[in-house]
């Protein structure tokens, strides 16, 4: 069993290398923050890159619904008799009020 005196150094060393173990964990956390916001920015960047890609997508959408539409007016203006074309593709429920 250690003597009184040796309790100091013991007890000194014990709180130096929880201070160490401590720093390092901090500093690893540290670093840890540092990539998860560079994460989070890169995200965030892609997200917005991502609604101003769907945005343009819808708008081309309705432009071709327009066209569309525009087209098969005038087919039935010159062919009158010719029935509409039923092969129009149904709008997805996830983007229907979208578009």
């Amino acid at each position: 069993m250690p003597g009184p005196d040796q309790w100091d150094d013991i007890i000194s060393a014990t709180g130096t290398a929880i201070a160490a173990i401590i720093l390092a964990f901090v500093g690893w956390q540290a670093r840890e923050v540092v990539k998860l916001r560079s994460r989070v920015a890169a995200l965030e960047e892609q997200q917005a890159a991502d609604q101003s890609r769907f945005r343009d997508a819808i708008r081309f959408i309705r432009a071709l619904l327009t066209h569309v539409q525009e087209l098969t007016a005038l087919l039935q203006h010159h062919a009158p008799g010719q029935p509409a074309s039923t092969a129009t593709p149904a709008i997805p429920d996830s983007i229907r009020d979208e578009v």
